[in-house]
């Protein structure tokens, strides 16, 4: 009809006539097209499917597929499980179905949109996602100004798409080992279904690698020092003139993690049987274990897996 040579390889499982079998594709979110273009087999007569009647060219039908009410609605509820929470109400569908339609199924604009609603900032969604192995990982390299440190290393002149193995390999490597064992293997997931996310990150192994991640952070690597020196330096400076409880409210705005108070007390209290402060800030060094010990139980904390 197209000029496209179409194949539907689950597609063909479902009975009724090739309306039915669309309409049975679309509602299961299975892939439709796999093609070649042939011209001289284009049907240039009007056809109806599902329902609208036109002389379809390939991207009129696609555009047809596209805004089709169970498509649009599907493509909105994966958006909304994937950049808000799981199981968004029929009415929160609702409404951001009519802005993606408002939007001419521009994602950019449509994201936009829900970053500033009001559900995107309710309790339901905030700290309630599992974060995943790069969440975690890269989320937490930037709250501690890796980013800057391994930046600083880089020619000021280098293109953007120039390599940093050249100057941050080792890190990068182990960066990549770190999430591997937590379960993505970034860019090679398991299978062509993806990676299983949510809870499914969360193992009695990949926690014990979070737990882990802190050596990375926070040991001294040769002369670049610790990834996390930049937070270090900071804790060395605050040491005189912060209480300990100042100190753990303090990192824990780094890590945007949210502790209630008796757990806040437990770090308070190791913090204090270090020294306090003053002790367990006194230099670099000291710096790096304290946070050893105070991350091993900070990165243990379901609130710590959450964003």
């Amino acid at each position: 009809m197209l000029g496209w040579s179409l194949r539907y390889p689950i597609y063909e499982r479902l009975g009724g006539d090739q309306n039915q079998k669309i309409q049975g594709a679309i509602e299961h979110g299975w892939p439709l097209v796999a093609s070649s273009f042939s011209p001289e087999m284009r049907d240039f007569g009007h056809k109806t499917i599902l329902g609208k009647t036109a002389a379809y060219d390939a991207e009129g039908f696609m555009r047809m597929l596209a805004y089709h009410p169970i498509a649009v609605k599907r493509m909105v509820t994966k958006l909304l499980r994937y950049f808000a929470y799981e199981n968004p109400s029929p009415a929160t569908v609702d409404k951001f179905v009519k802005i993606w339609y408002k939007n001419d199924l521009h994602t950019k604009p449509f994201l936009a949109a829900l970053a500033r609603s009001n559900e995107f900032w309710s309790d339901e969604c905030v700290g309630t996602r599992v974060k995943s192995p790069v969440d975690f990982c890269i989320g937490q390299l930037r709250q501690v100004g890796a980013n800057k440190t391994l930046l600083a290393r880089r020619d000021p002149h280098a293109l953007p798409t120039q390599t940093m193995l050249t100057v941050a390999g080792d890190e990068i490597g182990q960066l990549a080992r770190t999430m591997r064992n937590q379960g993505m293997d970034l860019l090679f997931p398991f299978d062509v279904s993806g990676w299983k996310w949510g809870t499914a990150w969360l193992t009695t192994a990949t926690m014990m690698e979070r737990i882990r991640w802190q050596d990375f952070l926070f040991v001294p690597r040769g002369k670049n020092g610790a990834p996390a020196k930049i937070l270090l330096d900071q804790l060395v400076k605050d040491q005189v003139t912060k209480t300990s409880s100042e100190t753990v409210t303090s990192i824990l705005d780094v890590f945007d993690v949210a502790l209630p108070k008796q757990k806040q007390a437990i770090l308070v209290q190791e913090l204090d049987s270090l020294g306090g402060p003053v002790k367990a800030f006194a230099n670099l060094n000291q710096a790096s274990a304290t946070m050893r010990k105070i991350s091993k139980v900070l990165f243990a904390a379901p609130e710590a897996q959450l964003c």
